[in-house]
């Protein structure tokens, strides 16, 4: 198979995925439908993507993927901090139901950033 079937195939394991999970939530059916249509595509796309026999992926695009990486957490991470702080600033007066979600962004910018540093580490450690 080449890299443009692949890539039409994919697509339509996607669109079913988030066919099947936007169905179960309007039909408000069990949580294991969408878990199940999940790791079945998820599967179906290993199983296509190992009968590519072009080249998928070389140093370039490696290089580009962490670039990007990098950057997008480089904006999102203190953008969630603002956000977590003004949520958890406005529930003192303005917001009072929005302090569990300020909280709950903050812990997750945490979790962020250590996932990242140790990472980080295991990967400076085994270069």
């Amino acid at each position: 198979m080449d890299k443009k079937k692949f890539q039409r195939y994919r697509l339509l394991v996607t669109m079913a995925v988030a066919i099947l999970v936007a169905w179960s939530v309007v039909a408000e059916v069990s949580v294991l439908t969408p878990l199940i249509g999940i790791g079945a595509g998820m599967i179906l796309v290993y199983l296509l993507k190992r009968r590519v026999k072009e080249v998928m992926e070389d140093e370039r695009s490696h290089l580009i993927s962490e670039k990007a990486a990098r950057t997008a957490l480089a904006i999102f991470t203190p953008l969630v901090v603002v956000v977590a702080v003004t949520l958890i600033i406005l529930s003192n007066s303005i917001l009072p139901d929005f302090r569990e979600a300020g909280t709950l962004l903050a812990y997750a910018a945490c979790v962020l950033m250590v996932l990242y540093h140790v990472a980080h580490l295991y990967y400076e450690r085994r270069h």
